[in-house]
C-alpha cells in the first residue's frame, strides 16, 4: 500500500469516525429533548394543568394571552435549553451555539409543527416563518452562520469526535 493509499484510509476513517460521533450527539440530544418537562415540577404541573387550554387556544387569540401568563414561569425555565437559544427568555447567544444546537431547533419546531399543523404546506409555511422570524437579522446572519460553523468545529475537536 503507497503512503498516499494509507493516508486516504486514515484520513476516510478520522471522517467516518467524527460522522459517527456527531450522529450520536443528535441522538442523544432526540433522547434527552424536553426531558425537563417531566423532571421539573414546575414545568410538569404548569404543562399538565393548562397545555390542552394552550394547544386548544388559536394563536394570537384572546385565549392564547390569557393562558400565557399562568404558564410564564415554566416557559422561563424551559426557555434556557440550548434549542431555545432564540427565545427572549434565553440567556444564549449566537456565539454560544454550535450546528447541533440548530438542528435540535429545527426538529423540535417540525415534530411540533408535524402535531399542529393538517397539511404538509401549513408545515412548510410554518417552518418559513419561525427561520425568518428568529434566523434572519440582517448582515448578522452571516456573522451567525460563520461563529455556529467554528462553534460546532471547537465542539467537535474538544469532544474528539
Amino acid at each position: 500500500m503507497s503512503h498516499f493509499t494509507k493516508d486516504l484510509a486514515n484520513h476516510k476513517k478520522g471522517v467516518g469516525m467524527l460522522l459517527a460521533s456527531a450522529a450520536n450527539d443528535l441522538v442523544m440530544r432526540g433522547i434527552n429533548h424536553d426531558m425537563d418537562k417531566l423532571e421539573n415540577d414546575i414545568i410538569l404541573n404548569t404543562y399538565e394543568k393548562y397545555n390542552e387550554q394552550w394547544r386548544n387556544a388559536p394563536f394570537k387569540s384572546k385565549e392564547h394571552y390569557a393562558i400565557k401568563p399562568k404558564m410564564k414561569e415554566a416557559f422561563d425555565i424551559h426557555a434556557q435549553n440550548r434549542h431555545h437559544f432564540y427565545s427572549e427568555r434565553s440567556e444564549l447567544t449566537y456565539r454560544d451555539l454550535t450546528l447541533f444546537d440548530y438542528i435540535e431547533n429545527l426538529a423540535d419546531w417540525i415534530a411540533a409543527s408535524d402535531r399542529d399543523c393538517k397539511t404538509v404546506e401549513a408545515k412548510k409555511e410554518r417552518i418559513s416563518m419561525l427561520i425568518n422570524k428568529y434566523y434572519l437579522k440582517g448582515d448578522a446572519t452571516k456573522i451567525e452562520f460563520v461563529t455556529m460553523l467554528h462553534n460546532t468545529a471547537h465542539l467537535m475537536i474538544e469532544n474528539n469526535y
